[in-house]
């Protein structure tokens, strides 16, 4: 009975270790614009860093490129990139987010185009979705031409499963003549945080199961920690 009572108890440990080592902890980095900022933070982990313009640096509330009060955004207020028949080289904005603790990683977001039909001879631009491992080399995902009103939010989203690395950055940026504006919003990074393997260990009296769980994160509004933890159990 003794016997039989411990082989049932060693596969019942075995049941833990393997459903431990499939097991998966969702996160994310959200940015809904719920205020006119370039560092604002509505996921489960904190960016790490801000947005940054591309082509000038006016900062959220104004310029070609700003945080704007519109009631065309989905939560009143998105990124705009705006322009009324300029050609600039490239306007846009930049954020960082560290991807090395992710397994798989997805790219969303919100595209909602308004032209002015006065530019209709002029315009020619193309709103650019760029992915980068280390914010340096650009890898075009995705990509709008801005010639075209739409009747409201097209949402996006891209697999970056191959750009998935500590100095990761995604961009969102225009190039070309630009009648009138593209507006962005609800941007998000989701990603998985996949355990370590389980390792077991048996011998004539016991079973030593060690299980190594997902990162643990702790978000402050300027810093993010992560620590690591290890279970064992013994049974004999």
């Amino acid at each position: 009975m003794r016997r039989f009572l411990a082989i049932l108890t060693v596969s019942a440990l075995m049941m833990v270790a393997t459903a431990a080592l499939g097991s998966e902890e969702s996160q994310s980095y959200k940015d809904r614009f719920d205020s006119v900022s370039y560092s604002g933070s509505n996921g489960s982990i904190y960016w790490a860093s801000a947005w940054k313009e591309v082509g000038e640096g006016n900062g959220p509330w104004e310029g070609s490129v700003h945080v704007g009060i519109d009631p065309y955004c989905a939560n009143s207020k998105c990124l705009h990139i705006h322009g009324q028949g300029e050609t600039p080289s490239l306007i846009g904005a930049v954020r960082h987010a560290d991807l090395s603790e992710f397994s798989e990683a997805e790219l969303g977001y919100d595209v909602r185009r308004l032209f002015d039909e006065e530019f209709k001879d002029a315009a020619d631009a193309e709103l650019l979705i760029q992915v980068s491992t280390d914010g340096s080399k650009w890898k075009t995902i995705d990509s709008f031409g801005l010639k075209k009103t739409d009747p409201g939010p097209i949402h996006k989203t891209e697999q970056i499963n191959n750009w998935i690395s500590e100095g990761f950055a995604v961009r969102f940026v225009v190039t070309g003549t630009l009648g009138s504006e593209v507006l962005i919003d609800n941007i998000e990074i989701k990603g998985t945080f996949a355990s370590e393997p389980t390792t077991t260990t048996t011998s004539d009296d016991k079973t030593t199961i060690t299980t190594k769980p997902p990162p643990t994160t702790t978000t402050t509004e300027r810093s993010t920690e992560t620590t690591e933890a290890t279970t064992t159990t013994t049974t004999r």
